[in-house]
């Protein structure tokens, strides 16, 4: 499958807009723990390195679509828009 071109600059982008949508670490984690995964395991699923995983969760890098959409389907949930487009709750 070929990746998607351009990355999805979630935490940065929406920063500069002045949104507060974040991507949700916990609720991340949560899904995956429920379902007796690992983060080595969505590591692998998406073919990228555990310390790649975690720069992505710290927003130092993003999630490309295709990346998401691969989440989804390892965990076998129909999308996981509030774990990526989460709303700040102040």
């Amino acid at each position: 499958e070929h990746q998607e071109k351009f990355r999805l600059d979630i935490n940065r982008k929406q920063k500069k807009e002045g949104n507060d949508c974040m991507f949700n670490e916990n609720k991340f984690k949560a899904e995956i723990i429920s379902r007796g995964k690992t983060l080595k395991d969505v590591a692998e699923a998406l073919d990228i390195s555990v310390v790649t995983l975690y720069r992505k969760m710290s927003g130092e890098s993003d999630f490309y679509r295709g990346e998401m959409e691969k989440c989804c389907e390892f965990l076998g949930v129909d999308n996981m828009n509030d774990v990526f487009f989460a709303h700040e709750v102040t």
